[in-house]
């Protein structure tokens, strides 16, 4: 059985602008999908009872910060502003045809910059929140 390690992961960033990989200078990227439950309990009951409620995405990416492009630098992080809209593509084992794809319409809402005060790497830690259905379901590949 194959071992499927982070070193295939491909993350892609698209927006009005064209589109550019996140994967290349990432330290991790951490997808989340979530389900709301709704408390349906009844008054006098002795245990709690749910429904299923709406459903929620939330993505983190971590990498470091080049200042050129590629992999990430000025020019990709004005577009990756707090705010900024756009679709997360991703494949945990690659892009390679026939490997599993995902992606979402999301909003931006965390760049954080972390700049150490020596000869550190300048890291960078972006969160971005889905809005709307899964852009690919189930079995989508490249």
């Amino acid at each position: 059985m194959p071992r499927y390690t982070g070193v295939n992961l491909y993350v892609e960033w698209r927006d009005g602008v064209g589109s550019f990989p996140l994967s290349a200078s990432r330290i991790t990227f951490n997808a989340e999908r979530t389900l709301h439950l709704i408390d349906n309990t009844a008054a006098n009951a002795a245990y709690n009872t749910y429904l299923t409620g709406r459903q929620g995405f939330r993505a983190l990416w971590r990498g470091y910060y080049s200042g050129q492009q590629p992999p990430l630098g000025e020019a990709a992080l004005a577009r990756l502003a707090p705010g900024s809209a756009g679709a997360l593509v991703w494949g945990e084992l690659g892009n390679a045809p026939g490997k599993p794809k995902h992606g979402y319409n999301v909003i931006v809402t965390l760049l954080r910059l972390n700049v150490p005060a020596n000869d550190g790497e300048i890291s960078i830690k972006i969160e971005f929140v889905g809005t709307g259905t899964p852009l690919y379901d189930g079995e989508a590949v490249w």
